[in-house]
């Protein structure tokens, strides 16, 4: 044997049952470990600092030996299962948290310093991303979906012709960078006209749908005027003009029960105010007033009385009785009693008389809720208002209204003339030969 290892101590090792080695002594009488560094191993050229273990070899630490460092022969050194190596305190760490996850962790900041560091994967960002300078995407990597502008500048400012804006090209995706004054050439020749949109297609060119129960299109010329087939609106806030060979406005309702009013004109004025009126080039032809009053410029309202289009034509029987049974009476509205007496008929009164066919029903308005509330409800102030409605709408409806077809009883009253006529023309020729 070229050497041999002397012990000059051995001490019990109580606590697992073994020996510790003091010191270990050389054949030429020399002690290991030697108590002053760069203590040589053997021989001056043989010192600590050149100690090696075996490969795979595995050096354990702590009392329970908890922690090892496992040479990995042609890879380096593991540390056991999820153990930290920890520098200057436990908070800052690199740790193998699973098999699958190296973490990272530092009380502060971690700070990588390099020419280039080179990311091979997904990158989630938990917290916010500061850039010191404008990163660079590769061209198309970035979906415009994904792109969130948090409006950090100020987007109240006006636009001007240097802004630019993103567009897709329609084409592949690709997105192209385009000033404000270019757009102009499609938006239209300047900003005075806002949007401009021209479709050749046979569907709308501008479509707005809503199922809410908001406005579904909503349009405030403020100040100014609103034209639709006009570019210089000049009256009223809403100018519609039509020049082709069809019909202005079309209104529709195609509910089969429906609780509101297709078509409403309001007109708070309470004197010098006409709610609508019609006319020819200049001419007002149809008036009707805040009030309710009609004029016409003829005197002429008619009804369809072609003889081709009615069935079942005879005499009407005779209206005598019931013309004198109507009691023509004096009144005054209770919602408006500065407008007046009035004079008409009542129409209890036509229904206790047998004429039951002069009388319609018709669902209250708010005006006659608020004279008497037999015939409902109103919304008020502590009410949950849907928002189509607002305080002093109808909220409920108990009764109907009774209302009066005029234009009926008032044929009623000619064909009694005519009764009148002949009992007069009959009564003529009696005196006539009484007379002769």
């Amino acid at each position: 044997m070229a050497s041999e290892i002397k012990v000059d101590t051995i001490s019990e090792k109580t606590s697992a049952g073994g020996v510790t080695i003091d010191s270990v002594v050389h054949k030429d009488s020399a002690v290991y470990p030697s108590s002053a560094d760069g203590g040589a191993l053997g021989s001056a050229s043989n010192e600590w600092s050149d100690l090696f273990l075996a490969d795979s070899s595995v050096i354990k630490f702590g009392a329970d030996q908890d922690t090892t460092l496992t040479h990995t022969d042609g890879t380096g050194l593991t540390l056991n299962s999820t153990n930290k190596l920890c520098f200057n305190d436990a908070s800052q760490f690199v740790q193998g948290s699973s098999a699958t996850v190296l973490s990272i962790g530092a009380t502060d900041e971690i700070d990588l310093t390099a020419t280039a560091v080179d990311l091979n994967g997904t990158l989630n960002v938990s917290g916010v991303a500061t850039f010191q300078s404008t990163p660079v995407f590769p061209d198309g990597s970035l979906a415009v979906a994904d792109l969130d502008i948090d409006g950090a500048t100020d987007i109240g400012a006006a636009i001007v012709d240097a802004d630019l804006f993103i567009v897709d090209d329609g084409a592949g995706g690709t997105n192209r960078k385009v000033t404000a004054s270019r757009l102009k050439t499609y938006a239209g020749a300047d900003f005075d006209t806002a949007i401009t949109i021209n479709d050749s297609g046979n569907d709308a060119n501008f479509r707005v749908e809503s199922n809410a129960n908001a406005n579904m299109l909503f349009v405030d010329g403020g100040a100014d005027r609103v034209g639709v087939g006009t570019a210089t609106p000049s009256v009223g806030d809403l100018h519609v003009r039509n020049t082709a060979d069809r019909t202005l406005i079309y209104c529709e309702g195609t509910a089969a029960s429906r609780g509101e009013t297709a078509f409403i004109v309001q007109a708070n004025a309470t004197s010098g105010y006409d709610a609508l009126y019609c006319k020819k080039s200049s001419d007002v032809t149809f008036l009707v007033e805040h009030d309710g009053d009609c004029q016409n410029d003829n005197n002429s309202y008619g009804a369809t009385s072609d003889e081709r289009i009615k069935q079942d034509i005879t005499d009407a029987n005779s209206q005598w009785d019931d013309i004198k049974a109507l009691k023509v009476k004096n009144f005054k509205f209770k919602h408006n009693t500065a407008s007046g007496s009035k004079i008409g008929v009542i129409a209890q009164d036509l229904e206790s008389s047998g004429m039951n066919g002069l009388v319609k029903e018709h669902r209250p308005l708010s005006t006659h809720i608020k004279v008497d509330s037999v015939f409902g409800t109103l919304y008020e102030e502590s009410d949950e208002i849907p928002e189509n409605k607002r305080v002093g709408d109808v909220k409920t409806e108990t009764e109907t209204v009774k209302t009066v077809k005029y234009s009926v009883l008032y044929m009623k009253a000619i064909k009694a003339l005519q009764e009148a006529q002949t009992r007069i023309e009959t009564l003529e020729a009696k005196v006539a030969v009484l007379e002769g």
